[in-house]
């Protein structure tokens, strides 16, 4: 009888295997996309490592958020931000410079006597005027009480005066420059040009940060 057969006798089961027609070059596609992407990344990489070098500082020259300590960089913005007040001052008074003192009494950083001070070395501060012609100069040197703490700071403040009309003329050279010295006594040169102070031991301190920063370790143009 028909309902006594077996099911498989009506419908046989037949198995079959199916190759692709391609043979399996999707996965030699894939290897090959993968090694390229890793040698365009590498030789990216290469490129920029060649820019880095080129965006280097001179040797005379500290990164103010790499070189210095944690309490000198607590120095230096502090001194950074007090020249633009002391520039201004000079610029829109009577065109003096500010003193020290006068900046301790406002409670000007790092020349106020408070407690960041006294964790940053306790340095001492000291104005020396420069006039020389139509340019005119601002020292401010500041020693540390405390060597094991900090080094020596000394802001460089200039201001040109046009023809003696006391209006600022243009020029490249920045209004203030900051220099350090790791010496708690450092020695000061008889001309206070760059090269004069980088003779006598003192380097630049650059504010290479943000938009600096960025430019110098990928070694591109920010705009």
């Amino acid at each position: 009888m028909i309902m006594g057969r077996k099911l498989e006798d009506m419908h046989p089961v037949r198995e079959e295997f199916v190759r692709p027609c391609n043979g399996g070059s999707e996965t030699w596609w894939l290897i090959g996309c993968a090694l390229l992407t890793l040698t365009i990344c590498s030789l990216s990489i290469g490129v920029r490592k060649a820019n880095v070098q080129s965006q280097s500082l001179h040797s005379w020259q500290l990164n103010a958020f790499r070189d210095l300590r944690a309490e000198e960089r607590g120095t230096y913005s502090a001194l950074y931000t007090a020249a633009i007040e002391i520039d201004d001052t000079h610029q829109n008074g009577d065109g003096e410079w500010l003193e020290v003192s006068d900046m301790e009494q406002d409670f000007v950083p790092p020349f106020v006597h408070d407690a960041a001070w006294r964790r940053q070395g306790k340095l001492v501060w000291q104005r020396k005027l420069l006039p020389a012609g139509t340019l005119d100069m601002a020292l401010y040197l500041g020693e540390p009480q405390q060597k094991e703490i900090s080094g020596s700071f000394l802001l460089v403040m200039q201001h040109s005066h046009g023809n003696g009309s006391g209006h600022a003329a243009p020029s490249t050279h920045p209004s203030h420059e900051i220099w350090y010295s790791p010496s708690p006594h450092p020695r000061l040169p008889a001309s206070y040009t760059d090269q004069a102070l980088i003779t006598s031991g003192w380097k630049e301190v650059v504010p290479l940060r943000g938009r600096d920063e960025i430019m110098r370790t990928k070694g591109e143009n920010v705009s």
